[in-house]
C-alpha cells in the first residue's frame, strides 16, 4: 500500500483532516458574511454605492420627497426591529429569547 499511496497515514488523520477542511469552510464563510456586512453597512469603503445612493437622495430631495419613503409600521414596531437587527451580522451566536 505505501507505494500505492505513500501519504496514506493512520486511520485517525482522515478525519483530522476532514475536522480542519470543514472548520476551515465555515470560517471562511463566516468571515465573508461578515466583510460583506461591513460593506453593506459603511463600514468599509464602497465608493459606487455611495455615489448611487447620493444621486438618489438628491433626486429625492428635488421632488420634495421624504428620503426613505413613508413609513408603514408604527413607531414603537420600528424602534422594535431596529433594536433586534442592530449589528445582527457580528452576532454568530444564539440569540434565543429564552435565555
Amino acid at each position: 500500500m505505501k507505494r500505492v499511496r505513500p501519504a496514506a497515514g493512520p486511520k485517525g488523520i482522515n478525519v483530522a483532516l476532514g475536522v480542519a477542511t470543514a472548520m476551515g469552510f465555515m470560517g471562511g464563510f463566516l468571515y465573508s458574511y461578515q466583510k460583506s456586512s461591513l460593506r453593506f453597512w459603511g463600514w468599509e469603503e464602497n465608493v459606487r454605492e455611495q455615489a448611487m445612493n447620493r444621486k438618489e437622495m438628491d433626486a429625492r430631495a428635488a421632488a420634495g420627497l421624504p428620503a426613505y419613503g413613508e413609513p408603514t409600521m408604527d413607531e414603537a414596531a420600528q424602534a422594535a426591529a431596529a433594536r433586534n437587527s442592530k449589528f445582527a451580522a457580528l452576532k454568530f451566536e444564539n440569540t434565543s429569547i429564552e435565555k
